[in-house]
């Protein structure tokens, strides 16, 4: 009991772990064991960690200035380190976080941290090179504003202090390592969900724009890039519509001093998504197209025409498979593939259900699933226009691949559900109203 309560014995606990995992890190041993035994070694250490935090975390004692202005330090000196385990990082800045009164106060905090994390110099280049320790400040960086951005209200929406921290962020963004970026644009889909929507349209939109349509990026990150439009699109509901009329006034200017080439609006560009020669960033945009038509931020036959040609394309979870080079990855956990985003499996069961869910959601929806046979025909025809078949094996792989009559047979009967559905309905309330009345 004495030690629960006392905040200084557990912060020198804790050091004295932290401590010893890290030299354990930089020891003889570590490079002599195998991997199970070294998991299990973090595992003890990390865990007892994590209980430490914890208590330090729940005390009453914490509430004392003494103790929380004790415990902040050695918080603070944890998160700058870059030798910490990755393990702690979250369970540090909640633990942070839980000390402050103030989410101001939190903030000013975090931003002191992250100075001080681009400032630590104690890994040493004998045993990291200096490429190495910009990744590793980078996802430091990273992991703990992707938790501070989880954790703050919408009250923080264009606090003064977020400016600092995406002055932090963006080097992650451009850098040359492709998982950084992939992180640091996933971290930067969050800082966007706290900002304010002119700043989001003004800077952000046209970077993730940027990032999704660039063809020499890597699939994960325009995948992360598309959808973090996404879900602003979802919140802001002028977003879509801001960046077609940009491209539109664009190509009207005929003013205009110099001819600066108009962006491409999202539509546009996830119409090109959906036809691409690479399965993952076809899946993806497939999700996000299947988001937005539902939400109604997007009203396009063509979309849906993409979609279906996605929803009877077999041959798309083998695809995915041999750009993995590891089956395996799309048939392996059930529960676990199909919460992955990005995902075959994932895909064919949200389109399962997204068809007869749109086509129940409004009559304009309706009429637009009917009017996709016409776009659907057509993109067909561009696939096979100039495609060479083997004779013998030509009509077997069209039927496998573009099942041209089930697509048609499947849009007809979803429609014909939706009506059918929307006329008992009708006749419902009919009778119900005819009923009120003859009781009246």
């Amino acid at each position: 009991s004495e030690i629960i309560t006392d905040i200084p014995t557990l912060c020198n606990l804790l050091n004295s772990h932290i401590d010893t995992l890290i030299a354990f890190h930089e020891s003889e041993a570590y490079d002599e064991m195998d991997e199970d035994d070294i998991a299990a070694y973090e595992d003890d250490k990390n865990f007892i960690s994590l209980q430490l935090i914890h208590m330090a975390k729940s005390s009453e004692v914490l509430s004392e200035e003494g103790s929380r202005r004790h415990f902040l330090t050695i918080m603070r000196r944890i998160l700058a380190r870059l030798a910490t385990p990755d393990d702690l990082v979250e369970a540090c800045v909640k633990a942070m976080a839980a000390a402050h009164d103030k989410e101001a106060q939190f903030l000013q905090t975090v931003s002191e941290i992250l100075v001080d994390v681009e400032d630590d110099d104690t890994f040493h280049s004998n045993l990291h090179d200096e490429k190495a320790i910009v990744i590793v400040r980078q996802m430091r960086i990273i992991a703990i504003l992707s938790i501070v951005l989880e954790s703050l209200s919408a009250q923080m929406v264009d606090h003064p202090i977020m400016d600092g921290f995406f002055q932090h962020l963006s080097p992650a963004i451009t850098s040359k390592n492709a998982i950084v970026r992939e992180h640091g644009v996933i971290c930067l889909s969050k800082f966007c969900l706290l900002s304010s929507a002119e700043k989001v349209m003004e800077e952000f939109e046209p970077l993730l724009m940027t990032i999704t349509g660039s063809v020499e990026e890597r699939v994960e990150v325009r995948a992360q890039a598309a959808l973090a439009l996404c879900d602003l699109a979802l919140i802001h509901e002028k977003m879509l519509l801001a960046s077609t009329e940009d491209a539109e006034n664009g190509e009207d200017d005929d003013d205009a001093p110099t001819k600066v080439a108009p962006p491409m609006p999202f539509k546009a560009m996830l119409l090109e998504m959906l036809g691409h020669a690479k399965p993952g960033i076809v899946i993806i945009a497939a999700e996000i197209a299947a988001k937005l038509l539902l939400a109604g931020r997007l009203r396009d036959p063509a979309l849906i025409a993409h979609l279906v040609l996605i929803y009877f394309d077999t041959t798309l979870v083998s695809s995915v498979a041999d750009d993995l080079e590891e089956e395996d990855d799309i048939y392996g956990d059930g529960a676990e593939v199909v919460k992955q985003v990005g995902s075959p499996v994932r895909l064919q069961q949200l389109l399962s259900i997204f068809f007869p869910t749109y086509s129940m959601s409004s009559l304009e929806a309706n009429d637009d699933m009917m009017a996709s046979i016409g776009p659907l025909l057509s993109i067909v025809n561009q696939k096979l226009t100039g495609l060479v078949l083997q004779q013998a094996m030509g009509k077997a792989m069209l039927a496998e691949k573009w099942p041209i009559a089930k697509m048609v047979e499947y849009i007809c009967f979803t429609v014909d559900l939706a009506d059918k559905k929307k006329n008992d309905e009708s006749c419902v309330k009919e009778e119900v109203k005819a009923v009120a009345d003859d009781s009246d």
